[in-house]
């Protein structure tokens, strides 16, 4: 969509900010029924690969609860669930999920206790054992329910997508040819700092 001949021209109103915004949603959200689904097409009893298991849940849950988190991008509302029945409790469920065991090691989804080895019929320590539990993925349920909650806010959120971009197209064409000409060319700069803090946009 970009070239020289036909640059993309920046386009600040509030709907082009929450356009933007919704478009970094959907990238999110894509890519968390991608994962789960991927997670979901390995059999349960083939799933011995911990770190590929992990690495498909971990990432697909902080993407999907990044569409819903206060910050300088547009974020989803979890009343878009209001038509599904107990989608509100499977959402807050997976809310204390990610905020209690993947992202901060709170609940008892994972717990370490350690052990003195003694042989038996001695008193003597030989050693030390350690026993860690720690739930790599809910059940196989929760992750169904999981990946339905993506593809309805994907659908919600890509058919906002649609309206915002009918919303920028017919602002952009109320311009007039100068205040077109005036539109600087859409560029993005990587950033160098990880604390350097973008552009906000509007929350819902």
């Amino acid at each position: 969509m970009t070239s020289d001949e036909h640059p993309l021209l920046r386009i600040e109103t509030p709907a082009a900010q929450d356009l933007a915004g919704i478009a970094g949603v959907v990238f999110d959200l894509s890519f968390a029924a991608d994962a789960v689904a991927r997670l979901l097409a390995i059999p349960e009893k083939a799933r011995d690969d911990n770190t590929l298991t992990r690495a498909l849940w971990s990432s697909a849950l902080i993407a999907y609860m990044r569409c819903f988190s206060e910050g300088v991008r547009y974020s989803l509302n979890p009343t878009i669930f209001s038509a599904i029945p107990a989608a509100d409790v499977a959402h807050q469920f997976f809310r204390d999920l990610r905020n209690k065991h993947i992202a901060h090691p709170v609940n008892a989804f994972e717990d370490c206790g350690v052990g003195l080895l003694v042989p038996p019929d001695t008193t003597e320590v030989s050693g030390v054992g350690e026993l860690l539990w720690f739930q790599v993925t809910p059940d196989e349920q929760k992750m169904k329910v999981f990946q339905s909650l993506t593809q309805h806010a994907l659908q919600w959120a890509n058919a906002e997508r649609q309206r915002l971009t009918s919303v920028v197209i017919a602002e952009g064409r109320k311009l007039s040819k100068q205040e077109l000409h005036n539109l600087k060319p859409l560029r993005l700069t990587p950033p160098v700092s990880v604390t350097k803090v973008r552009k906000g946009a509007r929350s819902k």
